[in-house]
């Protein structure tokens, strides 16, 4: 599968919130993960002081689609990354076998490396990022 990109603002009214702040969402696939992994390290490993081994990425960061949520004026939010079920097996399956739990016609997905940035964390500015992250796109 190849890389794709796409943007625009998502979710809910654009994702406005009471502090008047629009965020836009840009979708990666695979090693083209854009800012992903930039927000990933500033988050574990600056702000958590997290031992990522060297690297943010790791092996699922090929197979997954990296979501990267965008302040209108480009400055990176958060960023996720998920794990459809055309990619499997997910993180997950190396601890449990989901198997038993899910119906054969289920298209389960897993969302993983949720960061946002500390300016982005409070109550309100963050439900706003969540919901960028997880909104329909319109790009």
């Amino acid at each position: 599968m190849g890389s794709r990109k796409r943007s625009g603002s998502d979710g809910p009214a654009g994702c406005r919130g009471s502090s008047e702040q629009d965020f836009r969402c840009a979708v990666f696939f695979g090693n083209e993960c854009g800012p992903s992994l930039e927000v990933r390290q500033r988050v574990y490993v600056e702000e958590f002081g997290f031992d990522l081994g060297g690297s943010a990425r790791d092996e699922l960061d090929a197979r997954a689609f990296h979501i990267v949520a965008t302040t209108a004026a480009g400055v990176s939010a958060a960023s996720l990354r998920l794990v459809d079920a055309a990619n499997r097996p997910f993180e997950v399956e190396n601890f449990l076998d989901l198997g038993q739990y899910l119906a054969p016609e289920s298209h389960p997905a897993e969302i993983t490396r949720l960061c946002i940035l500390a300016p982005f964390r409070r109550i309100a500015t963050a439900s706003l990022v969540h919901i960028a992250l997880l909104g329909p796109s319109s790009g």
